[in-house]
């Protein structure tokens, strides 16, 4: 028996339940072996008048007589997560050199606002332009694009990172909270609280919230923490800690 692994046959398989019936054969399981969830080629060709053409071909031409469903899934389910991930990861990167923008504006802001001067970003000719002028006399015509300030805050604003872990609290650690892999589905995980301020991907990120708990009737120990950029203003982090409120009472809630 061979399985068929390919989204074609998931695609086939989900118009077969559809349309033509219950799109299994047998279903086998014993402790030695795992579950198999079959279904009979000849049956699935022939019940299913709204096959892909080329998948039918491609099906006909094969020598198999039975389909592992089970393994199939399993093998394009592993696929699909792989595709996840690079989605994921290069979503994650975006918002990383959003923020990282976001946060240098907010730093040059304050470092250099008492100038009161409007933030620009102009070109390396145009830089250069000005410093030959600053040796001598001359006119140069600028092109300044204007940096929205109130932007980059608002984006610093809305950028958080909570933690709510339920476990076995062993300490404080460094950098953000972190709990530990478990070795079985019943041991208790454990978990480490995380420093007031933690640099990150070339951010420094400060504890804005934490609550903490242990020896509750459930067993576990909890931890709820919010971390947001630091150099923010009371107002805004104030702001952020009231709108976490309920949430971390649902974690501390053991009724």
């Amino acid at each position: 028996m061979i399985d068929v692994l390919n989204i074609d046959f998931l695609y086939n398989l989900r118009n077969y339940a559809q349309h033509a019936g219950i799109p299994v054969t047998r279903i086998t399981k014993s402790l030695e072996n795992e579950i198999e969830i079959i279904i009979n080629k000849g049956n699935f060709v022939k019940s299913h008048s709204g096959m892909q053409s080329p998948f039918k071909k491609e099906l006909n031409r094969s020598q198999i007589e039975e389909i592992d469903i089970n393994s199939a899934i399993k093998v394009v389910h592993k696929e699909l997560e792989r595709v996840h991930n690079v989605f994921i990861n290069k979503i994650i990167q975006s918002k990383d050199n959003i923020l990282y923008s976001a946060n240098y504006i907010n730093e040059f802001y304050k470092k250099h606002s008492k100038y009161e001067g409007e933030l620009s970003i102009i070109s390396q000719e145009n830089a250069d332009t000005l410093v030959v002028m600053s040796k001598e006399p001359g006119t140069a015509t600028l092109n300044p694009y204007s940096v929205d300030y109130k932007w980059a805050l608002m984006v610093l604003e809305g950028a958080n990172t909570t933690f709510k872990f339920k476990g076995r609290y062993v300490g404080e650690g460094k950098g953000f909270p972190k709990i530990l892999p478990t070795q079985s589905v019943v041991e208790i995980p454990k978990f480490y609280s995380g420093s007031k301020h933690v640099k990150y991907k070339n951010i420094m990120w400060t504890k804005i919230l934490e609550k903490s708990g242990c020896a509750y009737k459930d067993g576990f120990d909890r931890l709820f923490a919010v971390y947001m950029p630091k150099g923010l203003s009371m107002q805004i982090y104030k702001k952020v800690i009231d709108s976490f409120e309920e949430e971390g009472k649902k974690l501390f809630d053991t009724k």
